[in-house]
């Protein structure tokens, strides 16, 4: 289990490290409405894209697009190296996330 947050004022958590492949689940606690998103790095740190839904429709494969305290599945994560990244920034408003392994 991974416990991250996006802070007040950011657009994305810290870097993470997915301890094993599989899929995750990713639950979102709290914070205001918004659309939220997994994105991966080719290399620890650097590099962070977009993870985009497999069945070629060209949208982000969203967490949530809108409603808190939600459940969203990475069914493959591409590779170890992610952070969670959110369409707005709201100043006093902090994003607590849980990431966990699906058995």
């Amino acid at each position: 289990m991974l416990l991250t947050q996006i802070g007040s004022g950011q657009f994305s958590s810290p870097g993470i490290t997915l301890a094993r492949a599989g899929a995750h689940a990713v639950l979102v606690s709290s914070g205001a409405a918004a659309a939220i998103w997994p994105e991966f790095a080719p290399q620890s740190g650097t590099g962070f894209a977009p993870l985009f839904r497999a069945d070629g429709a060209g949208t982000f494969a969203y967490v949530t697009s809108g409603a808190m305290e939600a459940v969203g599945i990475i069914p493959k994560p591409p590779g170890p190296w992610m952070r969670i990244a959110v369409a707005s920034a709201t100043a006093n408003d902090v994003r607590s996330l849980t990431i966990l392994p699906i058995r």
